[in-house]
């Protein structure tokens, strides 16, 4: 998938190093489940798990669970956005993705809390 390629060396050229990466829903809970990260970066919705449901489910992952979501937007209606906000995402990044806007973004969630990376 070209989005989660142009991410990943966006991510790294932002000094980023360990990103953990999956395009199953359940896989990134699972992941999170084992792992301490520092945000997440989804789409509205993968193969298995979508939208608001997908959201609440990442917000709820036990220590992980105030870690921010990014929702990557790729063109969705303002009420998709507007009700990912309320499930829980912290912020947006448009797709494509830019490095300025990924790094200012990072950057003020970073003033908050750190952690590792991990997208779906």
């Amino acid at each position: 998938m070209p989005t989660r390629h142009t991410l990943r060396t966006l991510l790294q050229s932002l000094g980023i190093r360990k990103i953990l990466e999956t395009g199953e829903g359940w896989e990134a809970v699972s992941m999170m489940r084992e792992e301490l990260v520092d945000v997440v970066l989804t789409g509205w919705s993968t193969p298995d798990l979508a939208g608001v449901d997908l959201i609440r489910t990442l917000r709820h992952q036990g220590r992980n669970r105030s870690v921010p979501v990014i929702l990557l937007d790729e063109g969705l209606p303002q009420s998709t956005v507007v009700a990912a906000i309320k499930a829980g995402a912290a912020q947006r990044l448009i797709v494509p993705p830019d490095r300025e806007q990924l790094q200012a973004i990072l950057q003020g969630l970073s003033e908050s809390q750190p952690h590792e990376c991990t997208g779906t």
